[in-house]
């Protein structure tokens, strides 16, 4: 199904048009002339080298097999969401993710009215040893449920128990806009974490709150779970080895270089697309997951390419400055260890090093 996770989701923290963006996205792919979508098929044999791979699968209901011919493989196999057994997670109605809070107010917003006491527990079967990721997206997810339901009902009072809040940039924003519309925020511990009780129609959380030193209960009309999300350990294992490259412990393709080569495999010709994160409120596009960083712009020559440079770690890329402000005047000095090592006006230093100091248009700055 095109779109993955991204159907589960409604609005953005700003409030954009989940459903919207996908829908604009996958008409676009459909329609393209240089794209050929192809569902419901499995990937049953590769061969090849770079520039000429031929992958087999099995397509539609009766599984023929068809063969296709392609120079490169880009990997896109996306994230899970998670559902651990903890907190009595589909054992009790008033209990649900933040996925399934973000179906419902958009959906159903009736069965949300009533909602006087709300509970949201953070990092939830994330961050510790058996899955010690973040997702990056729950903080800001916990913080848009929690204006959401504060619009529908200013009078309800919610508890957030975090173990670390990541609004990132100026969704900070919101978390101050939610603090002055009445949500509650409350540290906890991997430790100490809440209790959980089943009361009826109700829930009952303990928690101990740090400043006070004291337990505190809530007795709350729904438990909200910040669960994340965990990989697709299936799907990865039959494609590593189909196409016979590594991964992680944790189930994730393992990139070449974690800083040099993100989103490049060991294996020539093969490259890694960023798990979706459709939670995190961007509404121009899907950011990037929480172990990744962004890959290499593909109009951008690549680093093993003339134009190079070798550091330390390897061979890296440095575009050259006036290419992109031809009216800049440079005077660069790189400095590692206290040497210089280039300082000669108009000409970008082409090693590696700690710190760039760019002069024009009457002002200085320091790149790293």
């Amino acid at each position: 199904m095109l779109g993955g996770v991204a159907n589960l989701v409604h609005r953005t923290l700003e409030g954009r048009d989940v459903q919207a963006l996908v829908r604009d996205l996958i008409q676009k792919i459909t329609t393209h002339a240089n794209i050929q979508v192809i569902t419901n098929a499995f990937i049953v044999d590769h061969s090849g080298m770079p520039g000429l791979f031929k992958t087999g699968m099995q397509v539609g209901p009766q599984m023929f097999y068809r063969q296709i011919s392609h120079g490169v493989t880009i990997l896109a196999t996306g994230a899970l969401p998670n559902r651990p057994d903890e907190y009595l997670l589909g054992r009790h109605p008033a209990i649900m993710t933040q996925l399934d809070a973000d179906a419902l107010l958009a959906g159903t917003p009736s069965r949300t009215e009533h909602w006087q006491d709300v509970v949201m527990i953070q990092c939830v079967g994330s961050r510790q040893p058996d899955n010690p990721n973040c997702s990056r997206v729950c903080c800001q997810t916990a913080i848009k449920n929690a204006l959401r339901i504060l619009d529908k009902n200013p009078e309800a009072q919610v508890w957030v128990l975090y173990r670390d809040m990541r609004t990132y940039g100026f969704q900070e924003d919101y978390y101050r806009l939610a603090r002055e519309k009445g949500s509650s925020s409350c540290a906890m511990t991997r430790k100490q974490p809440p209790r959980v009780q089943a009361e009826g129609h109700r829930v009952s959380v303990s928690f101990t709150d740090p400043i006070l030193g004291r337990p505190l209960v809530v007795d709350a009309d729904a438990l909200l779970l910040s669960t994340g999300f965990v990989s697709d350990d299936e799907s990865t294992e039959d494609l590593a080895a189909i196409f016979k490259v590594p991964r992680t412990t944790d189930g994730y393709f393992l990139e070449d270089h974690v800083k040099l080569r993100p989103v490049d495999l060991s294996r020539p010709g093969f490259f890694l697309a960023e798990p979706p994160t459709p939670l995190c409120p961007s509404g121009k596009r899907l950011p990037r997951p929480r172990r990744r960083r962004p890959g290499p712009d593909p109009a951008q020559p690549r680093p093993d390419q003339p134009g190079g440079v070798r550091g330390p770690g390897g061979l890296q890329k440095m575009r050259r400055l006036p290419d992109l402000c031809p009216g800049l005047s440079l005077r660069g000095s790189l400095y590692q260890r206290g040497r210089v090592f280039g300082d000669r006006p108009g000409q970008v230093p082409r090693l590696w090093g700690l710190r760039l100091r760019v002069s024009g248009q009457g002002h200085t700055t320091d790149a790293v």
